[in-house]
């Protein structure tokens, strides 16, 4: 088994030692099925849970695995493409590093990750290809909150604006929305850095 399975295998059992909670409790808490932490427990060997739950479980109990999930003041997080925001897991964070990870200043959430912005659709909204985003993948959106979203295959962000996620292009015409049903949340944009030349 490897270090990072035994990470979050060590983290689960003492966060449920610590906080005398079981499986089950820990997971209504954290809304997530209690089977990912079970069946991870259980068959460390070929179960992974998602990030979405780490993160989601992370958060119930204040502290996260060791390998790097957790951000802190001054903290390194992983920095992922937006197209590694659709299937990115617990495996494609620890097992593959095929992410890079930056350093970050202030108070960052649990989990977050950041991402380069590749797409104009937010300019109206003051983001610009190339600003750096803070984006959390499991905080729950608020109307207005900008948000990064999955459309099938394709990656997109706008406001969410309930029943509909709106871009915010400054170019004329209308802007492409999306019902809620025909898309997936993928993280909830909650800072922007950018570097102004000198």
């Amino acid at each position: 088994m490897s270090n990072d399975r035994d990470s979050i295998g060590r983290w689960m059992l003492d966060v449920m030692r610590r906080n005398n909670w079981s499986a089950e409790h820990w997971a209504r808490l954290a809304n997530v099925p209690s089977t990912s932490i079970t069946r991870f427990l259980k068959h460390k060997d070929t179960s992974w849970p998602s990030t979405r739950t780490v993160v989601a479980l992370s958060k119930i109990a204040g502290v996260a695995p060791s390998f790097g999930v957790a951000a802190t003041q001054g903290a390194r997080i992983p920095s992922v493409s937006m197209e590694q925001l659709l299937d990115m897991d617990v495996r494609e964070l620890v097992a593959s590093r095929r992410w890079s990870s930056i350093t970050v200043s202030g108070d960052i959430p649990i989990g977050c990750v950041a991402m380069t912005m590749t797409l104009e659709v937010l300019e109206a909204a003051g983001i610009f290809m190339g600003d750096q985003l803070i984006v959390d993948p499991s905080a729950q959106p608020e109307r207005g909150s900008l948000v990064i979203i999955s459309t099938g295959d394709r990656v997109s962000a706008g406001a969410y604006m309930p029943p509909v996620v709106v871009e915010r292009r400054m170019a004329p015409g209308e802007p492409n929305a999306w019902p809620l049903d025909l898309i997936e949340v993928r993280g909830v944009i909650r800072r922007v850095d950018r570097d102004y030349p000198l």
